[in-house]
């Protein structure tokens, strides 16, 4: 969260995926990915690209998961964006 490192950090899952230095993951085609809800048991926070962003053949487009135990401090538990926040 290192607001003057300017360079996005590759994820640990798959290696098409960047995350940028907001945490948010960034798709091959180079588009930040859009919150898709949470699995609270698992505590991920999924995210997925607009089918018509074209970076997948999949049907709703490609879909990417943050884990808190991969980096607390990038992934916390209750999304920023939120108004738990």
């Amino acid at each position: 969260m290192n607001i003057r490192s300017k360079k996005n950090a590759p994820s640990k899952g798959s290696s098409e995926i960047q995350i940028s230095p907001a945490g948010i993951p960034i798709c091959p085609k180079g588009k930040e990915m859009k919150p898709n809800g949470t699995d609270r048991k698992l505590h991920r926070r999924k995210w997925r690209c607009t089918p018509d962003c074209g970076c997948s053949k999949a049907k709703f487009g490609r879909t990417f998961y943050t884990e808190t135990s991969d980096e607390p401090r990038l992934f916390p538990k209750t999304p920023r964006d939120s108004a738990k926040w």
